[in-house]
């Protein structure tokens, strides 16, 4: 009889080693490594600097609603229509002395005051840009003349210039408007120049008033 042998099937013992001490690692895969990064976080706008801008939008809503405001003209402030402004070379007839509006030079008057006369045809090319011209008799006494000058040099938009043969020792002119008086210490030669000083009757309020023609004194 032959001996019972057993056979035992038993595995390499390295190989049983590395089996058992083997470590699983997940490898990310391709959508992990192609995720995009986390957006950076939303800046805010600080709520003063809010307040601030729509501070600023109001005051300068106001400021044009001030600067375009209708101030009523002063008793006698006589109204024409100026049915044409078109520039033109050459003299101009005008229907009202001095001229309130029409037909005009290409050139405007540059604003100021002046000691001689003016062609009318560049004066009314001013009032169109919004300006007062104030007329007044050449033989007119001194001290009020230099009152004139004084209204034509403390802002802007004021021509002034001597004027021959006016109606009445002092006119003031702007754009189909026109107010006569007798002498500087009447207070609607001042209400006129604020009422129509870049007034909505001007067709073009703001344009230049100077670097045209003339050297206001």
């Amino acid at each position: 009889m032959h001996p019972l042998r057993v056979h035992l099937k038993m595995g390499h013992p390295m190989t049983q080693s590395k089996r058992s001490n083997s470590v699983h690692v997940q490898r990310p895969s391709l959508r992990d490594s192609r995720r995009a990064p986390p957006p950076p976080p939303k800046r805010t706008i600080p709520k003063w600097v809010w307040i601030a801008s729509i501070v600023l939008v109001v005051i300068g809503v106001a400021a044009f609603a001030w600067s375009r405001r209708t101030l009523p003209a002063p008793e006698g402030t006589e109204t024409f229509v100026v049915a044409s402004a078109q520039h033109v070379d050459g003299p101009v007839t005008y229907d009202q002395t001095p001229p309130v509006g029409g037909d005009h030079s290409p050139l405007w008057q540059n604003c100021g005051f002046y000691s001689s006369p003016i062609a009318n045809e560049n004066a009314v090319h001013s009032m169109e840009h919004g300006a007062v011209w104030i007329t007044y008799q050449p033989d007119l006494n001194p001290d009020t003349v230099t009152r004139i000058r004084q209204l034509s040099a403390s802002q802007n938009y004021v021509l002034a210039s001597p004027y021959k043969d006016l109606p009445s020792p002092i006119v003031v002119s702007a754009w189909g408007k026109q107010l006569k008086v007798s002498d500087t210490d009447d207070p609607r030669l001042e209400q006129f120049i604020r009422a129509f000083r870049q007034g909505p009757q001007s067709p073009e309020p703001g344009a230049p008033c100077n670097s045209g023609v003339g050297i206001p004194r």
